[in-house]
C-alpha cells in the first residue's frame, strides 16, 4: 500500500517517463495504486488538478484516467475540489468530472457547478468551468467504458 506522497511520485514518474503511450505501464501503475487506501488515492490524484504542475497535460490525463478507472472510495468536498482545480484544469481531461459524477452523482455535481457559477472567477477559471459543464452535459454519451 502506498501513501499519498508515494502515489504522487509514481504517477509523476510514469507520466513524465512514458506519457500516455504505454498501456502496459498504465495498467501496472493502476494495479499497484489500487492496493492503496481510497482516501490516499483520491488525495494524490486530485493534487494533479489542484496544484500547479510541469507536464500538466500528461500528468492530468494519467491521474484522471486512474481516478475514473479505480474509482477510489473517499471523502471529499466536491465544491472545494472543483474550485481548486479550475485554475489548472486541462480541458481535455474528461475523467475528472466523470469521476466526480461516479462518486457524488450527476445531480449533486451539477448543483455544485451551478453554485460555483455565481462566484467571482477569473477568465481561466470560467473557461475551465464551462469545459467541466460540457463534459457533464455529455456524460452519458462520452463516459469511458
Amino acid at each position: 500500500m502506498w501513501n499519498t506522497d508515494k502515489i504522487i511520485e509514481k504517477v509523476k514518474d510514469s507520466a513524465d517517463r512514458y506519457g500516455l503511450n504505454n498501456p502496459q505501464q498504465s495498467k501496472q501503475l493502476a494495479f499497484a495504486i489500487g492496493k492503496s487506501d481510497g482516501q490516499e488515492i483520491a488525495n494524490a490524484l486530485f493534487s494533479f488538478f489542484t496544484i500547479e504542475q510541469i507536464n500538466t497535460s500528461d500528468r492530468q490525463e494519467l491521474a484522471g484516467s486512474l481516478l475514473y478507472k479505480l474509482k477510489p472510495q473517499a471523502e471529499f468536498d466536491l465544491k472545494s475540489i472543483i474550485l481548486k482545480s479550475l485554475k489548472y484544469y486541462d480541458p481535455s481531461v474528461e475523467e475528472l468530472p466523470y469521476y466526480m459524477v461516479e462518486a457524488k452523482g450527476l445531480d449533486f455535481t451539477v448543483s455544485e457547478i451551478n453554485k460555483i457559477e455565481t462566484s467571482f472567477l477569473s477568465s481561466i477559471e470560467k473557461r475551465s468551468l464551462d469545459t467541466v459543464k460540457y463534459w457533464l452535459r455529455n456524460y452519458e454519451q462520452f463516459k469511458p467504458a
